[in-house]
């Protein structure tokens, strides 16, 4: 129906659940070693918990913290940013060693 749903805590503050979170790339394309770092975007934008949880599917091809991906070795990883039970995804592709 379009409307979102809040909850009142004892102290009275209303909570803002999150609906969606976009990342600012779908796709990168990395060499070992190199560096890149994503943005995620949480909405609604006052949210009450804006907080992004970042994994790797596969920490031999690339990490990521705080949204910096950073290249290891050769293949591909799906990069997730998480919020509560939320999620945006991007597919890197790492060549080289």
């Amino acid at each position: 129906n379009g409307e979102s749903t809040t909850f009142v805590l004892n102290q009275g503050k209303r909570i803002i659940p999150s609906t969606s979170i976009t990342l600012n790339r779908t796709e990168v394309e990395m060499t070992h070693d190199e560096e890149v770092v994503l943005t995620a975007t949480v909405l609604p934008a006052e949210t009450t918990y804006p907080e992004v949880t970042w994994t790797s599917s596969d920490e031999s091809v690339a990490t990521v913290e705080n949204g910096r991906i950073i290249a290891h070795g050769a293949g591909q990883v799906t990069i997730t940013a998480s919020n509560g039970s939320i999620s945006g995804t991007i597919s890197v592709s790492v060549t080289g060693e």
